[in-house]
């Protein structure tokens, strides 16, 4: 069973949250072929900048070798073999519905959903490896709305989360009423492994319009 990660981050100025530099390099401590999944397969500049940025996070958790990124530049079936030789597998963040279809266009997710290899999520990414994505209303949406991501990880997730954002936490109450949707801090991550899921940091779970306990949290969601 493959190891995926459910991240917010890494952000600009600190990198990966701190509560998984740990475990990502250990897990990363044998891996030499990193392929980046792009979210606009067409603005090249802001792709190479990310890659850049990516570079230096990643060797920050103990990753140097070789990252390769998909875009438009890399044809489809060159892209398909990159994919079959990554040690793992990285889904950048940025707007996911765009993401998710440069994937689904190209079959990028059969090889994502059935490889064994390490994969790791970053907001948009994060959110796109899930059942059901959940975009909630902000600058970027006019209004929430779900639609069906990958379906490596059964759970939905709202990046970016923060308890003290009064609008945030009223559309995730809103939009809980007949779904589970966890909150997940830009400082917090989810780890699934072994059909187990593990909690870093705090992580936010709301069911039925509201908050659930943090401690119901964690006896409840042991397995996907």
């Amino acid at each position: 069973m493959k190891k995926i990660y459910l991240l917010s981050g890494p952000l600009k100025e600190s990198g990966f949250p701190q509560v998984v530099k740990k475990e990502l390099k250990n897990d990363l401590s044998n891996k030499n072929y990193c392929v980046l999944v792009c979210t606009k397969s067409n603005e090249y500049i802001k792709n190479d900048e990310y890659k850049d940025r990516m570079k230096r996070d990643l060797s920050d958790v103990g990753f140097n070798g070789e990252i390769i990124l998909l875009d438009k530049r890399i044809g489809q079936q060159q892209a398909l073999k990159v994919l079959t030789k990554a040690d793992f597998i990285y889904l950048l963040g940025g707007d996911p519905v765009r993401q998710l279809k440069y994937i689904l266009d190209n079959g990028f997710d059969e090889i994502i959903r059935n490889s064994n290899v390490l994969v790791i999520g970053t907001s948009a990414g994060a959110m796109n490896l899930c059942c059901q994505v959940y975009c909630s209303k902000d600058e970027d949406f006019l209004e929430s709305m779900f639609y069906k991501g990958l379906g490596l990880v059964n759970l939905i997730i709202d990046p970016h989360f923060d308890i003290n954002d009064l609008e945030q936490v009223k559309e995730i109450k809103l939009q809980s009423k007949n779904k589970e949707i966890i909150g997940l801090p830009d400082d917090s991550a989810i780890i699934i492994e072994d059909e187990k899921i593990f909690y870093r940091g705090n992580i936010y779970l709301y069911k039925n319009g509201e908050l659930v306990n943090k401690k119901e949290l964690f006896l409840d969601s042991s397995k996907v």
